[in-house]
């Protein structure tokens, strides 16, 4: 979910940093071709930015990354 409530997706996958362990990337399945204006990849699937992570309970609570949505 984002900030604002709406629903945007499903965590399809992540990605971690090997070295330091750090999450790097939310990979969202979803039906929108844009969240925070970073457009789905060739296989239909928004990368996000692990900055963009906010809160996680029941949701993942997500905020646009700096600049977007200028």
């Amino acid at each position: 979910m984002s900030t604002d409530g709406q629903h945007v997706g499903q965590v399809h996958n992540i990605t971690v940093d090997v070295e330091s362990g750090d999450l790097e990337t939310l990979v969202i399945k979803t039906e929108r071709s844009e969240i925070f204006g970073i457009e789905q990849a060739a296989d239909g699937h928004i990368r996000l930015p692990a900055t963009v992570l906010e809160s996680v309970r029941d949701h993942l609570i997500i905020t646009p990354p700096n600049g977007a949505g200028d």
